[in-house]
């Protein structure tokens, strides 16, 4: 494990080292310097954190405050450092995200699972939100890593749905995961999701009293601060009727009813899927829905689709099912950094990125992102209902079970049962 570890990183640093010579734009790293800002700002006790940009003539800082108080360290440190750092840190979260779900998937005693691992996370670098997530440092893949290994861990933990919170209170897109627990009747960790997140309110209150008034006042509510809706980039159901109305301010009404149907099916399936077994496929359902119901989900929002890709290729592996490999193919076919600019702004991008296609096929290559996660929906939803998710997750031992060989030979080991008694 320790020469993974080496591996990783060498790797990593290898990749970066490479991109800055022939792809700029990864040396850029526009929202890492945003972060860094912002965690001047804070620590400074200068300017007002939500009035106006603080990098550049357009980049606002759009995060709770909190996450400001978290980025502060990053403003001490040299850029170029940080920069390496950060790399270094997403090829990390993204090798950690895929070893805890193939533990998940198959065991955490598989003879190859970190080569599993090494593997699949050398595959995923080359998918589009895991690409402008480096490209761009962001912090989508630290986040999913906290959401992943909080929520697919030992439901008898007490400490279950901390990592939600924390995650929520840096940047709120998680926070759909807090109403997925309560959904499946996990009323224990969506109440310490809640405090973890209540807890992180107050950290910037406390530190920035100032920036937090702003914010929870109003300015979190504010999605144009974000960017314009009608942006190609922004792969999210809002996106796509701003593009389809041809404006910035689609309908109101129709976005929040049309949200609300969605999430609705969303959650319900990514519920069920828990129900039966799979965690990791319901937590990737609640990831994807969350960033499609969201009024703005750049690029490098979609890394959920990780844990999903890897559960679907788990699953074409163990159960020989067509269906699978075929939707795992779609996906991550549909994912790739497609390298239609080759320039030093945008040196690759989605398939949604595509030009000089027919009008018809643009419609189409431009909302892709949105309209296959609706198939993956309906695919999975046929899927749990046929019972032909095949591959059941190994139950996480919780510390109701007591370990076999407390027992005399012979003995069948069972779970204690509650019995009212103290």
């Amino acid at each position: 494990m320790r020469l993974v570890g080496i591996g990783v990183v060498l790797s990593a640093v290898a990749a970066y080292v490479a991109s800055t010579v022939v792809w700029p734009a990864y040396y850029w790293m526009a929202d890492l310097r945003v972060y860094r800002a912002g965690g001047r700002i804070v620590l400074s006790a200068g300017r007002p954190l939500y009035d106006g940009p603080v990098l550049g003539l357009d980049m606002e800082f759009t995060y709770p405050p909190f996450a400001a108080v978290v980025f502060a360290p990053l403003a001490v440190l040299p850029l170029g450092l940080v920069k390496v750092l950060w790399i270094v840190l997403c090829a990390a979260c993204l090798y950690g995200t895929v070893r805890i779900v193939l533990a998940r998937l198959i065991g955490s005693r598989h003879r190859d699972i970190a080569v599993l691992a090494v593997l699949m996370s050398g595959a995923l670098m080359f998918v589009e939100p895991v690409r402008s997530t480096v490209s761009f440092g962001q912090i989508n893949l630290l986040l999913m890593l906290i959401v992943v290994a909080d929520l697919t861990g030992s439901r008898t933990s007490r400490w279950r749905g901390i990592g939600v919170g924390i995650a929520t209170g840096i940047k709120l897109t998680p926070a759909i995961f807090i109403l997925y627990l309560l959904l499946a009747r996990r009323f224990r960790a969506a109440a310490v999701a809640g405090g973890a997140f209540a807890g992180t309110v107050a950290v910037g209150l406390l530190c920035a009293p100032r920036d937090s008034t702003d914010y929870w006042g109003g300015v979190f509510l504010d999605a144009d601060r974000v960017g314009y809706a009608r942006n190609v980039t922004n792969q999210s159901l809002r996106g796509l009727m701003a593009r389809t109305f041809d404006t910035d301010t689609p309908p109101q009404l129709l976005w929040v009813l049309s949200a609300a149907a969605l999430a609705t099916l969303g959650l319900a399936l990514a519920v069920r899927a828990s129900r039966q077994g799979h965690e990791v496929l319901g937590v990737a359902l609640c990831g994807l829905t969350g960033v499609v119901i969201a009024p703005h989900s750049w690029g490098h929002h979609w890394v959920w689709v990780v844990p999903l890709i890897v559960h679907l290729a788990v699953t074409a592996w163990r159960s020989r099912d067509r269906a699978a490999g075929f939707a795992l193919a779609a996906t991550y076919l549909t994912m790739l950094a497609w390298p239609v600019k080759m320039h030093p702004i945008r040196p690759s991008t989605g398939i949604y990125g595509l030009e000089g296609l027919p009008s018809w096929l643009s419609v189409l290559t431009e909302n892709v992102w949105v309209i296959g996660f609706g198939i993956l929906l309906a695919y999975f939803a046929s899927a749990c209902r046929r019972g032909r998710l095949n591959v059941v997750e190994p139950r996480v031992p919780s510390r109701n079970v007591v370990a076999p060989d407390r027992y005399p030979a012979g003995h069948v080991a069972h779970p204690r049962r509650r019995t009212g008694r103290t």
